[in-house]
């Protein structure tokens, strides 16, 4: 792999952000979340206690 794949993907996206007006990015880890979140049988309206768990 090209050390600038990474950094040409990146570029891609923000153009195609700045021509359509659509980050697809986030959309993307906006449905990965929500597969996980079915996977693992999770509900994103429970709050936890505040703690720490590592996950920002």
């Amino acid at each position: 792999m090209n050390d600038r794949t990474f950094s040409r993907f990146r570029e891609s996206l923000y153009l195609y952000y700045l021509e359509a007006g659509r980050d697809l990015l986030y959309k993307e880890m906006e449905t990965m979340v929500n597969v996980f979140a079915k996977y693992f049988d999770i509900n994103p309206s429970v709050k936890k206690d505040g703690q720490y768990y590592g996950v920002i």
